[in-house]
């Protein structure tokens, strides 16, 4: 996956700040838009201990070829992303107005200073929830938002894959939060 992020400096990093905390928060967003309720809790487990919100979109690298002999037409290609680019957009502009109201800074991972908490967006190229399992390797714990009822089944696939791929604890998050996490 490439994010413009060198993968081992931000482990590193994290790992230097870490203090047996979970100071850094991954959202990553496989084609879903942030909900309040992720932000939220999001916001909750960083206010525990000034930590960092890194929600992480990522554009999927689609396949050239459909099948043995079959070549996707440029046309569908084009589309496809142009679609995908219109839906970031969305997730991107959802997610800075339920940061904004949060009240918490908008700063880049390796600026922030591990003070007081702090948030970005970061996207990738990759493989989609492939690329994000591997992203969040450098994170203390992964939040995702399951949806009731499922509008999709994309979010299932990320959730198994930064499961199972990751080895990071992974947070689950409703619609209606506890008054207390952690």
């Amino acid at each position: 996956c490439t994010a413009g992020l060198d993968s081992d400096a931000l482990y590193y990093k994290n790992n230097l700040r870490r203090k047996d905390t979970m100071k850094t928060i991954l959202l990553p967003l496989n084609g879903s838009i942030p909900t309040e309720s992720l932000i939220r809790a999001a916001v909750k487990l960083a206010s525990q201990n000034g930590g960092y919100i890194q929600a992480a979109w990522c554009q999927q690298n689609l396949p050239i070829i459909a099948g043995e002999g079959i070549t996707l037409p440029a046309e569908y290609l084009t589309q496809f992303e142009n679609e995908e680019h219109q839906l970031e957009a969305k997730a991107k502009a959802a997610f800075d107005e339920l940061v904004a109201k949060s009240d918490i800074l908008v700063a880049e991972l390796d600026q922030w200073d591990g003070a007081s908490i702090a948030a970005g967006w970061v996207s990738l190229k990759g493989s989609g929830a492939i690329a994000l399992a591997e992203f969040s390797r450098t994170f203390d714990l992964v939040l995702m938002h399951r949806p009731v009822p499922e509008g999709t089944t994309e979010w299932r696939t990320t959730c198994e894959t930064v499961l199972f791929e990751s080895g990071r604890p992974l947070v689950l998050v409703s619609n209606n939060l506890p008054t207390r996490i952690g």
